[in-house]
């Protein structure tokens, strides 16, 4: 291309001798200036010619150069591109990106280069050779073209055996470093994963591609590979274990190379980063083109069709396929961790009944190189793989409510119309309403019912009942916690008789097991208080007026002239009552059986000592479950400082309980050890309900 580009040189046209020229800057043999990644420029001025050599240029370098040519005074401009193009539009092949016709006609209309042009019109002269590709050749015919001579591909008028061509050439060849893909793509002995803390989205410089990377804590994806052929992200990614996904978004000039030179890596060797999955719109072909027909074809020209080829053959033989990705109601879960998070990706465009996805997908079996080709026409239209790019939202919705929902929109090539076409799609969606959210902002209100049954719970717990006829406010009394359960009886009514008859039945399941103790018991009951044969058990006969009728014998109950004694034992046996309440009917009733010898006849001797008075208090609250605070308080009243009229009146009543049963040695220790006993209530934790004895009153009490 090169040679061929020189052979058009008219000296008689220009006035140049141009293997003179050329011949001089051979011999100086300028290296020029190294930039970045191998770019190389050469300048050289004589006083007839200006020379400037771009090997392996960016972007901004050659259109900066393009934009000094065209606006020079000179009478001659002549142009040579020999590297790579893109078959379908003809575009060149830069190291960042592409420079095509438009790129050429930005230039040549900029205000500068027409005002030359226009000083010196019809006189300036213009040679451009390039691949005979593309829309190159229109440039004649374009209206801003029309004052000066533009030639595309002229005739040739030099000889092809000229040395000083020659010579120019093997000058620049070795500047000209061909490089594989092993060299561009090394590989690295440091493996593996990345920690993230948070949602992260690196960046990478893909020149007129993109090329991105999203990562969570456990998941990783890559969207495209940039342009350049050196995979822009190949540093980075090279130290990673796996790419969990990867997307594609479209099949165009700016994004086939990158991802498309790392999958031919993989496949000519085993190197990391391994691939999970591949999303793209890339189907393999059913018509391939036969390989006898390209050996004419130029090898300079790239063409999109077989390297979409290319890159499907390569995932075939990394065992993956392309998941196409088309426009629909449900997101495509990506990624879901139970207490972390879930990431979702909506398929924003295309749609799949769309006419440009038919189109596309028509031309790409039949192998029409009218797919990637440039439009000429006065309207800008789209190129249709644009039009087919897929858009894509990436929604991360951590698991903690109060959390930012992520939302990151890629939107590939697609035009801005598709993106809003889409993304009315999905408005319905409660993130997309806000600019920034979370999970707790945008939940609706679901816990109504359960709300207003806590309060009215909470409401009828705290209403305070009036206090029962058979509670006295001394100066023993016990906490506000254990007070106001004895004072709200009626309130757990139900739960009382529920709680009674669970004693009941507990009781009769022992009552088989235990003959001679509920027998003794029942003796001592009859012979030391005859009164509570009197005293119905509300909980047992379910009257829940019986309470209430046994106010007016708690209150006239006789007792032994110590008015305050009876006052504190009915302190005691409300203790006894809230620490009764914390216990089980289930678990009292093992520990009386498993009761013998002078334990199980202090057992039943202290079980005998409530009054019906008591025993009526004990029904009352027995509902009312108290809460765990309420049984340390109780235990420190009894150890601190426990009623001495308790200590004589078990006294008393264990001289009373004479039965044929009792034996004077069992009776003794009862004696010696009433107050031991009464000072360790709290740790036998019996229920006077449960207990034999009491089980036998009241069948008597029944009968």
């Amino acid at each position: 291309h090169l040679l061929k580009g020189f052979l058009s040189w008219d000296v008689s046209d220009c006035h140049v001798d141009l293997e003179e020229e050329l011949n001089t800057i051979t011999q100086h043999a300028p290296e020029g200036e190294e930039a970045r990644h191998g770019e190389r420029l050469i300048q050289y001025a004589s006083e007839n010619l200006v020379t400037e050599v771009l090997i392996h240029p960016q972007y901004n370098t050659l259109i900066q150069c393009m934009r000094n040519l065209l606006s020079s005074f000179t009478r001659h401009r002549h142009i040579i591109h020999a590297g790579y193009t893109f078959s379908g539009n003809g575009s060149w092949i830069l190291q960042d990106g592409t420079f095509s016709v438009a790129d050429f006609s930005e230039a040549f209309q900029e205000h500068d280069v027409q005002r030359v042009i226009r000083a010196y019109a019809d006189t300036i002269t213009m040679n451009i050779h390039c691949a005979d590709a593309g829309l190159w050749h229109t440039l004649p015919e374009k209206a801003f073209a029309r004052q000066c001579r533009i030639r595309i591909n002229p005739v040739d008028v030099l000889d092809t055996s000229s040395e000083c061509i020659n010579g120019f050439i093997d000058y620049l060849a070795p500047m000209v470093m061909p490089t594989s893909l092993r060299e561009l793509l090394e590989t690295s002995d440091v493996v593996g994963n990345i920690r993230f803390t948070h949602p992260t989205l690196y960046v990478f410089p893909g020149g007129q591609g993109d090329a991105a990377l999203f990562g969570i804590n456990g998941f990783n994806m890559l969207v495209d590979g940039g342009f350049n052929r050196k995979a822009c992200f190949w540093d980075f990614a090279r130290h990673l274990d796996r790419l969990d996904a990867v997307l594609m978004t479209r099949l165009n000039n700016s994004n086939v190379q990158g991802l498309g030179a790392v999958v031919s890596r993989k496949r000519d060797a085993h190197v990391y980063p391994q691939i999970g999955h591949f999303f793209g719109n890339v189907p393999d072909r059913k018509g391939l083109p036969s390989p006898d027909g390209d050996k004419d074809r130029d090898p300079l020209l790239i063409d999109l069709f077989e390297r979409g080829h290319g890159i499907v053959s390569d995932l075939k033989a990394l065992d993956l396929k392309p998941q196409c990705c088309y426009r629909n109601q449900e997101p495509v879960n990506l990624y879901h961790k139970v207490g972390h998070g879930t990431l979702d990706m909506y398929v924003i465009s295309p749609a799949r009944d769309s006419k440009e996805v038919k189109e596309f997908l028509q031309k790409w079996h039949a192998g029409d190189q009218r797919l990637f080709a440039a439009r000429d026409s006065r309207d800008f239209n789209f190129p249709l793989q644009n039009l087919v790019s897929i858009c894509a939202l990436l929604v991360w919705q951590p698991a903690n409510p109060d959390d930012t929902i992520t939302r990151i929109l890629f939107p590939g090539s697609t035009p801005d119309f598709k993106i809003q076409e889409g993304l009315e799609k999905l408005k319905h969606l409660e993130f997309m309403k806000h600019s920034t959210c979370t999970a707790k902002s945008i939940a609706p209100a679901i816990q109504t019912v359960t709300s207003t049954r806590k309060s009215l719970k909470s409401a009828i717990e705290a209403t305070p009942a009036p206090p029962s006829a058979s509670y006295k406010t001394t100066k023993f009394s016990p906490v506000a916690s254990a007070a106001l359960a004895v004072q709200h009886p009626q309130q757990q009514d139900n739960k009382a008789k529920e709680a009674a008859a669970a004693a009941a039945a507990a009781a009769a399941a022992a009552a088989s097991a235990a003959t001679i103790a509920r027998a003794k018991a029942d003796s001592m009951d009859t012979d030391a208080e005859p009164e509570h044969e009197a005293d119905p058990e509300p909980a047992d006969t379910g009257d829940e007026a019986a309470p209430t009728e046994q106010e007016p014998e708690a209150e006239t109950e006789p007792e032994p002239e110590h008015e305050p004694e009876a006052e504190q034992d009915k302190d005691v046996g409300e203790e006894k009552k809230v620490e009764v309440l914390i216990m089980k009917p289930q678990q009292a009733t093992p520990a009386v059986i498993a009761a013998s010898g002078k334990d199980g006849v202090d057992a039943a001797s202290a079980d005998a000592t409530p009054t019906g008075k008591l025993s009526k208090a004990s029904a009352k609250g027995k509902a009312d479950k108290p809460r765990a605070e309420v049984k340390p308080v109780v235990r420190s009243r009894i150890d601190t400082k426990p009623p001495k009229s308790m200590d004589r009146k078990l006294a008393k009543r264990d001289e009373k309980k004479s039965s044929p049963t009792t034996t004077p040695a069992a009776r003794a220790p009862v004696a010696q050890n009433a107050k031991p006993k009464v000072l360790s209530r709290p740790a036998t934790k019996s229920s006077p309900s449960s207990t034999p004895a009491k089980s036998a009153k009241e069948a008597n009490n029944r009968k």
